[in-house]
Formats: C-alpha cells, structure tokens, sequence
C-alpha cells in the first residue's frame, strides 16, 4: 500500500464512521476488500445524502473528515447502494500500480 500506514487507514476509517453516525444518526457497516496488495474500504449508512468534501477555517473544530480522506487516499468518491442509502470509500493502491 503505498506510503499508506495503518494509522492512516484507521484515522479514514474513523473519519467515514463519524460521518455516518453524526449525518445518517444509525448504525453503518465497515467492508474491507483486498485485491492483491490494494485495499478497498467502504462505510456504508441508510442515507441517501451525498457528502463532499468542504473548506473549513482553520479555527474550525469540524468539517474536515473527507479533506483528510481525500489527502491520504489514492480515491475516494460515493456509490448508491441497492435499496437506498449509499456507501463512502476510499481506495490505496500498491506502490506502482
């Protein structure tokens, strides 16, 4: 995985589920997919509100949980789940590839 740490991948992870709480206000689920030395993770909530990541003040305490995705992600974006809802991911990439 790149430069990736596993620190990283827990702060994204923590960031995605934080989101999910605080704007769908229920459960969510965490899906975890590995292709070779790729990793796919996935956070997915019953809302159908599609977030974006924001500019924030630098005296701001929120708002800045996608900019940090975005930052250390080889990708991220949004997909629409069957049923509704939607699921948030981000992608790291074996170095190379």
């Amino acid at each position: 995985m790149g430069e990736a740490t596993v620190g990283d991948v827990l702060l994204m992870v923590s960031e995605l589920a934080t989101n999910a709480l605080r704007y769908a206000g229920e459960t969510f689920e965490i899906r975890i997919m590995i292709s070779g030395h790729d990793l796919r993770v996935e956070v997915a909530d019953s809302s159908a509100g599609v977030p974006q990541a924001q500019w924030v003040s630098a005296g701001a305490t929120s708002g800045r949980g996608l900019a940090i995705v975005e930052s250390l992600s080889d990708g991220w974006g949004v997909t629409a789940e069957r049923g509704g809802g939607k699921a948030v991911w981000f992608e790291l990439r074996a170095a190379g590839g």
